[in-house]
């Protein structure tokens, strides 16, 4: 737990200063190799430099959506989120935080409940859950671009070095660029592998509306539970040709949920300065509205 102190206000310093430090190097060394032949080029790599970093530091200090705790002795709050509970028939009571939790909330490590967590990140040094996911889903997104850039204005860098008159005002001889673009071709191929399969999994998250935590434990929230309940009625259709475009109908809505959240979700009210029965009954009411 001590290791996760830095949820609630982001990365630590020394974290994000690694993380600075890793794209001023790739981007300065890049750019001054390849400055001379692709400047148009250059220009539009340390723009995503930039904006990498932005939402990196965005991500990493939006509060994820935490629930603050529950006081034990305050009895009439807890059967307020009992009544709540009972009217989605949906019991999960956090032992630590000791509210009823909608579904795809959980607690983390860093000890808090997380309304729609979906993992905690420890290079953002943060939970990634309901309010800063859309940012979390963009910078992998941008990450992918920024190594996929890196590795073909290395390769493009080599290239022109071995084709043409080396005439760049940084690196006189031929040697010392090709040592740096060859390094950052395998480092940026390394995570543009690495990024592309995160992108991939959450779009495949997004698509089934779940999350990354719901998904290796393989936990149901309530879309699962109301396309439980649909099925029985939906398997009992004589017509095989109906029954198709209703299951159809089922896994559009919920691909529609989940572009919903990620579009959405960062609107929800900061919960954490709220009292515990306040902050349910609105986590309770933005989970629900994602199935409408």
């Amino acid at each position: 737990a001590k290791y996760y102190k830095c949820c609630i206000v982001g990365g630590t310093f020394h974290l994000e200063l690694l993380i600075l430090a890793q794209f001023i190097i790739s981007g300065v060394t890049t750019s001054f190799a390849i400055y001379s032949c692709f400047p148009i080029a250059t220009v539009i790599f340390v723009s995503n430099c930039i904006i990498c970093f932005m939402l990196y530091i965005k991500t990493g200090h939006t509060d994820p959506g935490i629930l603050p705790t529950a006081n034990s002795d305050n009895q009439q709050l807890l059967s307020h989120e009992m009544q709540i509970s009972q009217y989605f028939n949906f019991y999960n009571q956090c032992s630590t935080c000791l509210i009823y939790k909608p579904p795809g909330c959980s607690h983390c490590d860093c000890g808090h409940c997380v309304v729609y967590n979906d993992h905690h990140c420890p290079w953002m040094g943060n939970c990634v859950g309901i309010r800063n996911y859309l940012f979390y889903f963009v910078s992998i997104l941008t990450t992918v671009c920024y190594c996929f850039q890196l590795v073909i204005l290395n390769c493009l860098g080599i290239w022109k070095i071995f084709t043409t008159e080396w005439t760049n005002i940084f690196y006189k001889e031929k040697i010392c660029p090709t040592v740096f673009l060859g390094l950052y071709i395998l480092i940026g191929g390394f995570f543009a592998t690495f990024t592309t399969y995160l992108l991939a999994k959450h779009i495949y998250l997004v698509n089934k509306n779940k999350t990354t935590r719901g998904d290796i434990w393989n936990k149901n929230n309530i879309n699962d539970k109301l396309e439980d309940t649909q099925m029985v009625d939906i398997y009992q259709i004589q017509d095989q040709q109906i029954q198709n475009e209703v299951l159809k109908k089922i896994i559009q809505k919920k691909m529609h949920c989940g572009l919903k959240r990620l579009l959405w979700g960062w609107k929800m009210p900061i919960l954490r300065d709220k009292n515990a029965d306040e902050a349910v009954e609105i986590a309770w009411a933005w989970t629900v509205a994602f199935y409408k």
